[in-house]
């Protein structure tokens, strides 16, 4: 047991300093979650170890099994929602073909999974090695976003408050077509708030086009909240009004700045706001405006989507290596 403890001793110590390592160089990174994982699955292995010194094998298979079991229920549902999610992105923004292929591969697995659990004893034994191997691929999914909310929530802690501007206040809907709802202007204070602790007031840029249904830009609705409500010098902002989406948000203030900049969304939306600014090279720390809880939960499941859209291939290769290389331990076990 001390040999055990001793070498799961050492990986932890070895993936902490990786974590410490990826937060120092930069946070803005899925890498946190996959450190913070691999430390808390081998802390469990080894409060395992201690509590129960003469663990059998057939203990340890039975507790895989269930985790497999419930992961894959939780898996599969966010297949799912991965998929509408990934398919409401592409009718609103993409509507090429090569962007469906994602979702429409997350539909036909989830489909298949379920076919699996229906008539799991329908299926011949030759065919029951492979059966298996498909619910696993509902883990990866499951992996994938807590290794994403492990990324967000660390990210949320370690960023601090910038201690000068410029800032940039990114945009959302309006609320009947032209006011400030209460998660936007959320996003306002939480900016205007630390705006007011630097030393020198900082250029504030409210970042947001007019949609079909707005009756002015985002950006005007957000300045004229931020200088009637919050007392903004009206001098010290600066519109940029032609974004319609966040990548575009960031893109066009870094155009405005041309220097690193601080930018304020709400919570759930952080992370892949700064996942957003590192793909296209844009120099950005992000914070968030508060937002309720049932509401942040929700809107964790649709940033989920997002960033698994950012790079679909990776996800579509890492997935089918994931199914060959457990299909083939099985297959050898099964022959």
């Amino acid at each position: 047991m001390i040999a055990i403890l001793t070498i799961l001793t050492l990986a932890i110590s070895i993936f902490s300093w990786l974590l410490w390592h990826q937060i120092r160089i930069n946070p803005a990174s899925l890498r946190l979650g996959f450190y913070v994982l691999i430390i808390v699955i081998f802390l469990f292995i080894s409060l395992q170890v201690i509590q129960f010194p003469s663990i059998s094998v057939v203990h340890i298979i039975n507790e895989a099994k269930l985790f497999v079991k419930w992961g894959n229920i939780a898996g599969l549902f966010l297949v799912i929602t991965l998929a509408y999610h990934s398919f409401q992105s592409w009718r609103k923004w993409q509507h090429s073909l090569h962007q469906l292929v994602f979702p429409l591969v997350l539909l036909v697995y989830a489909i298949a999974d379920i076919g699996i659990w229906l008539l799991n004893d329908g299926f011949s034994i030759s065919l029951k090695p492979i059966l298996v191997v498909i619910p696993w691929l509902s883990l990866y999914v499951l992996w994938q976003f807590l290794q994403f909310i492990s990324s967000s929530i660390l990210y949320g802690l370690v960023v601090k408050r910038p201690i000068h501007g410029p800032i940039v206040v990114l945009g959302g809907g309006l609320v009947d077509g032209q006011y400030v709802g209460r998660i936007v202007g959320n996003r306002i204070q939480a900016a205007v708030k630390d705006a007011t602790k630097m030393s020198e007031y900082p250029t504030i840029i409210f970042s947001g086009g007019q949609g079909k249904d707005e009756l002015v830009s985002e950006a005007e609705a957000m300045r004229d909240f931020a200088v009637k409500r919050l007392n903004v010098p009206c001098e010290k902002t600066i519109l940029e009004e032609h974004s319609r989406n966040t990548y575009e948000n960031l893109r066009n203030s870094a155009k405005l700045t041309n220097s690193s900049f601080t930018f304020y969304t709400s919570e759930y939306h952080v992370f892949r706001g700064v996942l957003l600014a590192k793909k296209q090279g844009v120099n950005a720390q992000g914070r968030g405006g508060y937002t309720q809880f049932p509401y942040r939960g929700i809107a964790f499941l649709r940033e989920f989507a997002g960033v698994m859209n950012l790079n679909p291939k990776q996800h579509i290769i890492c997935g089918t290596v994931w199914f060959v290389s457990s299909a083939m331990v099985i297959l050898i076990n099964f022959i």
